[in-house]
């Protein structure tokens, strides 16, 4: 069965779990990965799918949560040969024995769960914060006893008691 890399990813990320995708974006042969496989590595590093074989996958992993722990997305090229252009500084180039004796360059992406944004209390400037997460994308949660009665957007969860929102959040 074929890997659904976006179907799993919108799990993952309506889940509220954090992730990194990694694609295969060049490769000098011999090698058995294809350019623009893919895998999703999670956050206990575990991976899914396919983007070579077992002597890339670690450093693969590696890097993988190391962009999810940083939040920032990075190119890594695998290759048993030292690269000899040092102008590229976007590329982090490993040197690695593989059996197959080729080449293959990666970009890794992290995706990682939209933080919460949570309004305590029932005064019209709740109103007017519900509405700037919204429009900045947050999830919005406000608490408060009476909130139910406000006039507040569509997409804010409202609570009428105080309670912990799970998860990253700003108050």
């Amino acid at each position: 069965m074929k890997f659904n890399w976006v179907q799993r990813a919108a799990e993952l990320e309506k889940a509220g779990i954090p992730f990194a995708i990694a694609t295969v974006i060049d490769t000098v042969a011999p090698t058995s990965a294809k350019p623009m496989a893919k895998a999703i590595i999670t956050a206990d590093g575990k991976m899914e799918g396919w983007i070579g074989g077992g002597c890339a996958q670690n450093t693969v992993i590696e890097e993988g949560l190391k962009c999810i722990r940083e939040g920032m997305a990075s190119v890594i090229r695998l290759s048993p040969e030292q690269s000899t252009d040092g102008n590229i500084a976007y590329k982090k180039a490993i040197f690695l024995t593989r059996e197959s004796g080729g080449t293959l360059e990666f970009h890794i992406e992290p995706v990682l769960p939209m933080t919460k944004l949570v309004i305590y209390g029932n005064t019209p400037t709740v109103k007017a914060l519900s509405k700037m997460g919204e429009h900045l994308g947050y999830e919005v949660y406000a608490l408060a006893p009476g909130i139910s009665k406000m006039d507040l957007p569509d997409g804010v969860i409202k609570k009428e008691e105080f309670s912990i929102i799970e998860g990253q959040c700003v108050a």
